[in-house]
């Protein structure tokens, strides 16, 4: 009877189950998690403030004091006794050869070496082998919110993907594909020879990603150099434009090296106007003594005209499309559009024996350029000195990608290195002009 009713549960339950999987896989409108009936969302990317809460955190190292005075010296202590000793054995040998009177003062040489020995060590106590220490940063709310907006901004006018700031909730919203993390940190250095540079340093880290790769990058940006009094002008106006300047700097690294592709093998180089490179020991005729360059080393070009016509050309490894029948002699490679640049260049002190044209404010910007050509619409300030570049945004039918802003760069000085190393960003590299100064009338 026990093994009859045993037989009829367990054949029970094997039908039961079986119809039930049957349904279940032959039911279209069971319930699914919320992200499974995305099957095609809308391409879109959440940014938000990483997950590191505003307070102090580490930003770099930095020598600190040696070992302490009675460390040094007692090390100069026994090195002192050491050197007596040699000398007290040489001593008390002249004296067993009779050619010392007494032997009394033999020993003196190592008290004496220790004493000068130790007096040179406590004087020296403070020097010695740099120990690396945690240097601290800020990170504040309006900083983080201020990252956040300039990258949704940014993106928003580049990117193919629409940009919005999100909450942490939206790590699991269907309708986004990416969700960016966003963190940035201020340190304030000492001052050197009376100017001062805030340095900014952004993290930025895909937690989820449908198609690109995971990426974890640190960005470090450090602002142009201010006097005291510049930076107490109009209540720090000027330092928190800088600032804010900075984060929009952060920014459109972020979202071009994350979200744009980078066509590698192309680059854009200039053809007018063309600046002089100062090398070697300056001349009358190029760079005569106290001429201004840029960290490259360039000469800033003297144009006659406010509205100057700034070319270029682009260089792929394989020769571009054939230009159509008719088309201007500066049109734009097939697929291929232009973002053009000019910022005010600014005369700082980049350490006690450079003074060089950094990129300061833009004063011009154009996108969507189709041609190789483009004469300013808007006349510049005259007897004043500029910074301009230009990058290439090439469609999928001329192989996709943005190049590098174009810029007099070195082996040492690419621009993923400038953005990761902080003393100089890839815009400092552009090339210089100066506008003709007004013809003086008597």
């Amino acid at each position: 009877m026990g093994r009859r009713l045993t037989r009829r549960l367990l054949f029970r339950w094997l039908v039961t189950g079986t119809a039930a999987v049957a349904v279940g896989c032959s039911t279209p409108w069971l319930p699914r998690l919320p992200w499974e009936e995305a099957e095609s969302p809308v391409p879109a990317v959440g940014v938000m403030t990483g997950d590191l809460e505003p307070g102090a955190a580490p930003l770099q190292e930095t020598p600190a004091p040696g070992p302490d005075r009675a460390g040094r010296a007692a090390g100069g202590a026994a090195i002192g006794a050491g050197a007596g000793l040699v000398v007290s054995m040489i001593s008390m040998a002249a004296c067993l050869s009779g050619a010392l009177f007494t032997c009394t003062f033999a020993w003196a040489p190592v008290a004496a070496g220790a004493a000068v020995g130790g007096v040179v060590g406590a004087a020296t106590g403070g020097a010695g082998t740099a120990q690396p220490v945690a240097t601290f940063a800020r990170a504040d709310e309006p900083a983080q919110r201020g990252l956040v907006d300039a990258v949704v901004g940014y993106g928003n006018i580049v990117g193919a993907q629409r940009f919005d700031a999100v909450s942490p909730a939206a790590r699991r919203d269907p309708a986004i594909h990416d969700v960016l993390e966003t963190t940035v940190f201020r340190y304030d250095p000492p001052e050197e020879g009376g100017y001062a540079r805030i340095h900014l340093q952004a993290r930025a880290r895909l937690v989820r990603s449908t198609e690109k790769a995971a990426a974890d990058r640190t960005y470090l940006l450090a602002t142009l150099p201010r006097t005291e009094a510049e930076r107490a002008e109009d209540g720090g106006a000027r330092v928190a434009a800088d600032v804010e300047r900075g984060h929009r700097l952060l920014a459109q690294w972020i979202v071009d090296d994350l979200f744009l592709a980078h066509a590698d093998q192309a680059r854009v180089e200039p053809e007018s106007p063309l600046a002089e490179k100062c090398v070697g020991a300056p001349s009358p005729e190029t760079c005569p003594p106290g001429t201004d360059t840029t960290v490259a080393l360039l000469r800033p070009a003297r144009l006659d005209t406010l509205r100057p016509a700034l070319s270029w050309r682009l260089e792929r490894p394989e020769a571009a499309p054939a230009a159509a029948m008719g088309a201007p002699e500066d049109a734009a490679p097939a697929g291929a559009r232009y973002e053009l640049r000019v910022f005010a260049a600014e005369r700082v002190p980049v350490s006690p024996f450079l003074t060089a044209l950094l990129a300061g404010r833009t004063v011009y910007a154009r996108a969507d350029l189709t041609t190789t050509t483009h004469v300013l619409e808007e006349e510049l300030p005259p007897c004043a000195r500029y910074l301009w570049t230009v990058r290439a945004m090439l469609e999928e039918a001329a192989g996709g990608g943005i190049t590098e802003w174009a810029g007099a760069y070195e082996p040492s000085s690419a621009p993923a290195q400038l953005r990761s190393t902080g003393l100089f960003n890839p815009f400092d590299y552009a090339y210089p002009f100066e506008t003709p100064c007004p013809v003086k009338t008597e």
